[in-house]
């Protein structure tokens, strides 16, 4: 037996959107874990399925220019202050950075190699995962006349890591920071292993991919993650991203 029904009320009595990509087929994680979305490549999607890692981001790499700088800045003082909050925490502190939804066909051409690439969905630990806050203009806030970034408070610290222009907004961002000491450092790049608070749910073949659905299934299937793996394609009645009917994986019954 299996249940092939459509859970999408199961979803949005959770809080998540009406569009939800997977909600068609798939139940929600529990409770204490929210699904979100990671879009690379198929090179590095496989190279992470293989390794059961994510590659952490920096801050100083990341496509936004104004990446905790959102503070507004005349004050040269500010100024000062806040570009060396940006290169501390740069040296100290990465993300993760996933969507809450996967059916934005922008997402697929900036992350995912024009939509040749692979996206990973995860169940995260609620208590690990922050929401970006989307602004039509920086923030203002009274910081310490100190040279120290250490100084600014630490509530306005948190604001600076999660807030971004409000021209991000199709990206619906949930991050999750991680401690770049308790990364694994190989060549200059830092990763994050899959675990407990990073479970791999979804495999996601975009529309253009050219990767076999059976070759991934496969290594999902030998690193033992029990993720379902199915394709995507693109809308027939609008501008979305979405599942593949014939490609829909079957879904074992839940014991009662």
């Amino acid at each position: 037996m299996t249940d092939q029904s459509d859970h999408t009320e199961e979803w949005q009595r959770l809080g998540y959107q009406k569009g939800m990509g997977s909600s068609s087929f798939l139940c929600p994680p529990g409770g204490d874990f929210v699904r979100a979305y990671h879009l690379t490549s198929s090179e590095y999607a496989v190279n992470d399925i293989e390794w059961c890692r994510l590659k952490v981001a920096r801050f100083s790499e990341v496509n936004d220019p104004f990446e905790l700088l959102g503070l507004n800045c005349h004050d040269p003082k500010v100024r000062g202050l806040t570009t060396r909050f940006r290169e501390s925490q740069n040296s100290r502190t990465g993300l993760l950075s996933f969507s809450a939804n996967w059916t934005n066909p922008v997402l697929w051409s900036h992350y995912a190699a024009r939509h040749k690439g692979i996206c990973l969905g995860f169940d995260l630990s609620r208590s690990t995962v922050q929401t970006v806050e989307y602004k039509d203009e920086r923030l203002r806030a009274a910081l310490p006349d100190d040279k120290d970034p250490n100084t600014i408070p630490e509530a306005i610290q948190d604001r600076l890591r999660r807030t971004k222009s409000r021209e991000w907004q199709y990206e619906q961002e949930l991050r999750v920071f991680v401690d770049l000491t308790k990364a694994t450092s190989e060549n200059g790049l830092y990763y994050w292993p899959f675990d407990e608070n990073l479970r791999l749910a979804e495999v996601i073949l975009g529309p253009r991919c050219d990767q076999k659905l059976s070759t991934i299934a496969t290594l999902v299937t030998e690193t033992s993650l029990g993720a379902v793996v199915f394709k995507a394609r693109l809308a027939f009645r609008s501008f979305r991203v979405v599942l593949d009917g014939r490609t829909k994986p079957k879904i074992p019954r839940k014991a009662a």
